[in-house]
């Protein structure tokens, strides 16, 4: 049978709280043993007295100071009555016995004080052991680790444990330069002796780790405090470094922050300028009493301020969609609703913008019902025809096919442009990030119309992927689930 974890602690238990009683037990099994041997199976043995140094010697190495010397004080005893001449006896009748008998004593005692050191230094090697064991296993599972809320913990649980205390805990220098708890292991009874290390790095003091000193001592011994001050120390550089990681990630989001808004600046520098320009080119021009503008011109600059016009509003629409994404309130308002129908409206509105490109339009008869946001769904498509639109050459056609694959609806849609770089295609799809440009072009745009199409299909359990084409180009792909019973998924870039 294997013996549990728990057996050899028992063990030591038992040999501690009956030691004298093991103690004679050892010198009656070996004068027993020795007294058999000797007189009844009539063997003759050299010398009694190592056989008795050795039970001393066991004695002393397992059972302590005291019982080692009992057991060699009896083995004295025994070794005289049962072994040496008039056995059965106290007395003795040669001089050169009691010299015998003498040494057999001195030695005993000699031997077990050797024992005896030895257990304590043996003891005190498997105690620096372990306690370097525990403080290695401490640092690996705080190496990794920069929440100091969840390193605390193990501390004042690994101090409990190695410094063998009733209770352990932990206080920080709160904001208000109070002492407060932030990690306690055991019990803390009230008035209990207090032995504790301060939490320092450097001329900074943090707070400190306080044990319940044990009963049976007020104050700690020396290599007790020397290891609670080891403890207080790798608490502190932990804390240091918890610190300093919160600090560098704060300074990373302001820095990320800045960044956001120096790039949200420079694109609505150019492209919000570029629509009011326009506009307020032709409002001016219209309102000038130099010049009788013809009932055609006239028009013209009303269709230069409707498209401008807009153009910014799908600017500000989208700017507002993102950030309704990131915050996390834009929810999908789900209907049952024709895919064709919806792409047919996309391209009514945008028919004066696309006006001299032939669309190539082919959509599937038999496309089912999906249960879609209409608007959300318009809007992506209205974000992926403007890009085509913006990044193909005038007169190029743009291609949009729809058909099911498998349980998916596939939305497809091409233009003839430079295309994308492979390297980029996934990064188009990130917010503020804009593809390459050929040299010489400034194509306008805020980089943030794939990222919202990304995040409303993303929401309706699809995908969107950009590919290459044969032939030049790009191919927006969109598919959809036709499952009636897909989940809603909260909209997020």
């Amino acid at each position: 049978m294997l013996m549990t974890s728990d057996a050899p602690r028992t063990v030591q238990r038992l040999l501690i709280r009956y030691a004298y009683v093991w103690s004679v037990a050892i010198v009656v099994v070996v004068t027993a043993a020795l007294w058999v041997i000797q007189h009844v199976l009539r063997f003759s043995l050299l010398s009694i007295s190592p056989i008795y140094l050795v039970a001393v010697l066991l004695c002393a190495a397992t059972l302590g100071r005291w019982p080692a010397m009992l057991c060699a004080g009896l083995s004295f005893v025994a070794f005289k009555f049962f072994f040496v001449d008039p056995i059965y006896s106290f007395t003795v009748d040669d001089a050169e016995d009691v010299s015998r008998l003498l040494v057999f004593l001195t030695t005993a005692f000699l031997a077990g004080g050797i024992a005896l050191r030895v257990r304590a230094q043996a003891t005190e090697a498997q105690q620096r052991a372990d306690e370097a064991a525990a403080l290695y296993a401490l640092s690996q599972a705080i190496s990794a680790e920069l929440d100091f809320n969840t390193i605390a913990p193990l501390f004042v649980a690994t101090a409990q444990r190695l410094l063998v205390s009733p209770g352990c805990r932990m206080l920080l220098v709160s904001d208000d330069g109070e002492l407060k708890v932030c990690a306690e292991s055991g019990a803390w009874p009230a008035n209990a002796p207090i032995a504790s290390a301060p939490l320092r790095s450097g001329n900074q003091t943090f707070g400190s780790i306080q044990i319940v000193s044990r009963p049976a001592q007020d104050t700690p011994v020396a290599s007790q405090q020397r290891l609670l001050d080891t403890l207080a120390n790798q608490a502190a550089l932990a804390l240091e470094r918890s610190r300093l990681s919160q600090a560098a990630a704060r300074a990373e989001a302001l820095a990320a922050s800045d960044r956001l808004k120096s790039t949200l600046l420079s694109a609505i520098s150019h492209d919000f300028r570029t629509p009011l320009a326009s506009i307020i080119g032709a409002a001016e021009e219209l309102l000038s009493e130099d010049v009788r503008w013809s009932p055609t011109a006239i028009r013209d600059f009303a269709q230069v301020i409707d498209s401008q016009a807009h153009q910014l509003h799908h600017l500000v629409a989208n700017l507002l969609d993102l950030t309704r994404i990131e915050a996390g309130v834009m929810h999908s308002q789900r209907g049952w609703y024709n895919m064709a129908e919806i792409i047919y409206s996309v391209l009514d509105r945008l028919a004066s913008e696309l006006a001299g490109r032939p669309i190539e339009l082919v959509v599937a008869d038999d496309l089912p019902l999906l249960p879609v946001d209409y608007v959300q769904i318009e809007q992506v498509l209205w974000n992926i025809l403007q890009n085509a639109r913006a990044y193909s050459p005038p007169g190029t056609p743009i291609t949009i096919t729809a058909g099911l694959e498998a349980r998916e609806l596939r939305i497809q849609i091409g233009d003839r442009g430079p295309g994308v770089a492979p390297e980029e295609r996934a990064r188009v799809f990130e917010k503020f990030y804009r593809a390459s440009q050929p040299a010489g072009t400034r194509i306008p745009g805020t980089g943030i119309g794939l990222a919202i199409c990304k995040g409303l299909i993303d929401a309706h359990g699809g995908r969107i992927t950009l590919l290459g084409r044969e032939g030049g180009g790009a191919l927006v792909e969109i598919y959809l689930p036709i499952e009636a019973s897909q989940r809603a998924v909260p909209v997020g870039v």
